[in-house]
């Protein structure tokens, strides 16, 4: 019974580690290197490149259908992102630099 209780305690260990709030949210800024964010956050998770495509194309902007959006080239884009499904953020970077920083559910 020890080891499966250890396997336990170590995985809510993980989890508990990777946890994102409001505060390291507002820390981040534009144009923070990947060592910089990752000296608030932590080693992120990569995200593929049509997360980043998601992201960037995709959200924010008018809700109005008349306004053409341009589309970005994202395939010199890196994604990273910290915490879980229901709450997370994610940072985009270009050249090293922050250029879009996401958060859901903080």
């Amino acid at each position: 019974m020890l080891p499966v209780s250890l396997i336990i305690v170590v995985s809510l260990c993980g989890c508990i580690g990777n946890s994102v709030g409001k505060a390291e949210a507002d820390r981040l800024k534009l144009g923070m290197t990947t060592s910089d964010v990752e000296a608030v956050l932590g080693k992120g998770k990569a995200l593929e490149n049509n997360e980043i495509n998601l992201l960037v194309n995709e959200s924010g902007g008018p809700a109005d259908g008349d306004v053409q959006r341009i589309r970005l080239d994202v395939s010199d884009m890196k994604g990273l992102r910290w915490g879980n499904d229901r709450k997370n953020i994610s940072v985009i970077f270009q050249n090293g630099r922050a250029i879009r920083i996401f958060d859901h559910g903080i």
